[in-house]
């Protein structure tokens, strides 16, 4: 799976979106960002889909994380 920061690879192992999530907010954070949306193939997800276990379970291509200043 692609993990991107702001359009910077990520390097993580992840094998689902929540995996993937979870390391480039924590990679964000300990950069001085925050995350304001999460891509994943191209879609955005919202705030909901972000607290479905289902959601979270799934594999992708790609997830893409953009993020801004704290």
């Amino acid at each position: 799976m692609r993990v991107l920061i702001d359009d910077s690879p990520c390097d993580t192992e992840a094998t689902t979106i929540g995996e993937a999530v979870a390391a480039a907010a924590e990679a964000a954070e300990r950069a001085g960002r925050l995350v304001c949306e999460v891509l994943v193939d191209g879609a955005l997800l919202s705030e909901d889909e972000l607290q479905q276990s289902s959601t979270l379970a799934r594999a992708a291509s790609e997830v893409q994380l953009v993020t801004t200043t704290m």
